[in-house]
């Protein structure tokens, strides 16, 4: 996360949505001996997936959704910490096994911005755009890759983040010519898989 969200005010002064100062006490109070950074820059890439998720799960919507002053721009944990990390997995995977607990953890993210949008706790004022046009690509690559994937439970989990990703791409659109192309976009990629590409048909 230290690579997608550098740039941190780290005097507490960037923080747009609540006070950095509360957060930082925070932290200061969780029981761990040694260096808490050095010690998950060390963890395995199973385990720092494990982190992910229990990040996703643990800590509040409106706290994954809190802008931060960056270097380049305004950041959120959720879109711009969280959502990078998981793309790098899932286009990066150790083996089979990896691969399915990467695209969990994308799916319960995705979910995770689903109901932030629906909830209105992302701040989309200003210029800040939770997700690019780069990164909406890269995740449609993800979902494209894995259609064919030998393991059903990993082809089901791909079947659960598009159709989450579609609802995402429709509440950030808000309908007219934005969303038009990002379904022709979806037909265009579709098409390009071929025939023999039995997934694009569900």
């Amino acid at each position: 996360f230290n690579s997608n969200l550098q740039g941190l005010d780290s005097d507490g002064g960037g923080c747009c949505d609540g006070d950095i100062g509360e957060v930082r006490d925070v932290i200061g109070r969780i029981p761990c001996k040694g260096d808490l950074y050095l010690g998950i820059f060390g963890l395995s890439v199973l385990s720092r997936l494990c982190l992910i998720r229990g990040i996703l799960t643990a800590i509040s919507r409106d706290l994954l959704n809190a802008h931060f002053s960056g270097v380049s721009g305004v950041k959120t944990v959720l879109y711009d910490g969280v959502l990078p990390e998981l793309c790098r997995h899932c286009e990066n995977p150790v083996d089979s096994h990896f691969n399915f607990h990467a695209l969990t953890v994308m799916q319960i993210c995705l979910q995770q911005i689903k109901t932030s949008l629906l909830s209105n706790l992302t701040d989309l004022s200003g210029e800040y755009e939770p997700i690019p046009e780069e990164m909406g690509m890269r995740i449609l690559k993800i979902i494209w890759n894995n259609l064919e994937d030998p393991l059903s439970q990993t082809v089901k989990q791909v079947h659960l983040i598009f159709d989450l990703f579609l609802d995402i791409q429709f509440s950030l659109c808000e309908g007219g010519d934005r969303i038009k192309e990002f379904l022709v976009k979806i037909g265009s990629d579709l098409l390009s898989l071929g025939s023999r590409c039995k997934g694009r048909y569900v």
